[in-house]
């Protein structure tokens, strides 16, 4: 009775730890993937700036934007290579939270271009 709860235990810590590790690795596929929407979006912002004569400061959050999902694939990256050891819920966390406030700044920077058109 005593080995299987010991059994069961292990079992579910490690497919904890494996969810944990899919979600870092999805963190980090979602962030440098939005770093590339980011730079794509700048250009596209200042050739509509360019067109419609208009100065908004929506080229300027998404490169800070950019930097934001850099950094927060970064602390995924990091997170995914300590492999459950040292600080790795830490830079887990920080990847998440960093993750959301990019996406945060990316909606509000659509809503500055939305307002100045």
């Amino acid at each position: 009775m005593e080995l299987n709860s010991v059994v069961e235990r292990d079992e579910a810590h490690r497919n904890t730890n494996q969810l944990a590790f899919s979600h870092t690795l999805t963190t980090f596929a979602v962030a440098t993937g939005m770093v590339g929407v980011c730079l794509t979006a700048i250009g596209v912002v200042q050739l509509v700036e360019h067109n419609a004569g208009l100065e908004t400061l929506c080229d300027e959050l998404l490169a800070g934007d950019a930097l934001l999902f850099l950094i927060g694939a970064i602390c995924s990256f990091v997170s995914a290579r300590l492999r459950f050891t040292g600080p790795w819920k830490q830079f887990q966390l920080a990847g998440d939270l960093l993750l959301m406030a990019a996406l945060t700044v990316m909606v509000f920077s659509c809503g500055v271009l939305v307002v100045h058109m």
